[in-house]
């Protein structure tokens, strides 16, 4: 019997599945020995993308980490992840946890005075991602399955959290 383009692609994403499972138990067993922040950052490396920000806010309330491994580790889960407002709440609690001397002197830099940004989406969340381009919140916008408004609101040095433009998307995460 042949197989069809639509069953192939099934057991595909099934196939993915379970190797998202899988990495996802390999992390979490190594989660559970860890012992130095090497382990808690080998656990987020193996862990698949997607549940990287649960195990995140395990290691931070769970595990006695310096603030520079917080932040950066922070920094790492926040940059390769997809979809965030997928798991708006446990970034709300991981976003409290941050406080990077660098950030602060980059934001005080660019922020001298309030500056517009822009955002696809709803406005919901403690902590949300903006960006400076008018043009990369209308690609967002376009990505969504609901609420494709774009915002666009200005913000000063004291709403700043991070500024990120690792994947081009001059990102600012701001504190609602």
């Amino acid at each position: 019997m042949d197989t069809t383009l639509a069953d192939h692609l099934k057991d595909v994403r099934k196939l993915k599945q379970k190797e998202r499972n899988a990495a996802y138990r390999n992390a979490i067993e190594l989660f559970k020995v860890a012992r130095t922040e090497d382990d808690i950052w080998q656990a987020l490396f193996v862990c698949n993308r997607g549940n990287r920000p649960e195990l995140l806010q395990e290691a931070i309330t769970q595990i006695p980490l310096s603030d520079i491994a917080i932040n950066e580790m922070i920094d790492y889960v926040w940059i390769d992840s997809e979809n965030v407002y997928n798991w708006q709440g446990i970034w709300d609690e991981i976003w409290c946890n941050y406080s990077n001397p660098y950030q602060k002197k980059l934001i005080n830099r660019i922020f001298k005075q309030p500056i517009k940004l822009y955002r696809a989406g709803n406005l919901d969340g403690e902590y949300q991602s903006w960006t400076f381009s008018e043009k990369v919140a209308k690609f967002f916008a376009m990505r969504r399955i609901q609420d494709k408004v774009i915002h666009e609101q200005y913000f000063s040095a004291e709403d700043v959290v991070a500024i990120f433009n690792s994947r081009g998307e001059k990102e600012v995460v701001i504190k609602g």
